[in-house]
């Protein structure tokens, strides 16, 4: 299904931006996410894993900028030249055909459940808002 080199997004996490395949097991992959600074592995066969074309002809927007251009081949070090003559990484771009991506789930009703973004606003999910609980806020007096 994955192989070393697919290029890849989170489906509910697009922010991480365009991932790499760095590795694949049996039922796991790892995925560098260059742009959000993290690696994540998970399972092979996982819905959140979304396959990105990132080759000639595609229509891509530069992530730092709002300006469209197309990837016209892949060179030897692997960057992308752009219609544009620039060369960039895979990181730097996001396919615009998944840029609406977001938009049409919500536009279809197609929303997480009210479980799990409460989960995020749990204390005991966030160890430093716990910790200030727990402790009481730093006094000046305190040593």
């Amino acid at each position: 299904m994955w192989n070393i080199g697919d290029h890849l997004t989170h489906r509910f996490n697009p922010d991480l931006g365009v991932g790499l395949v760095v590795s694949v097991e049996a039922r796991a992959v790892a995925v560098e996410f260059p742009r959000g600074g993290t690696t994540l592995r998970m399972a092979i066969d996982s819905e959140a894993l979304v396959p990105v074309s990132l080759g000639p002809g595609q229509r891509v927007r530069v992530s730092r900028g709002a300006e469209e251009s197309t990837i016209e081949a892949r060179l030897p070090d692997g960057r992308l030249r752009l219609a544009d003559g620039r060369a960039v990484q895979a990181h730097d771009l996001w396919p615009a055909q998944l840029e609406g991506a977001l938009l049409d789930r919500l536009a279809a009703g197609d929303i997480d459940p009210v479980a799990a973004f409460a989960s995020r606003l749990d204390p005991a999910r966030r160890p430093v808002a716990l910790a200030a609980v727990l402790v009481g806020p730093p006094s000046q007096g305190r040593t």
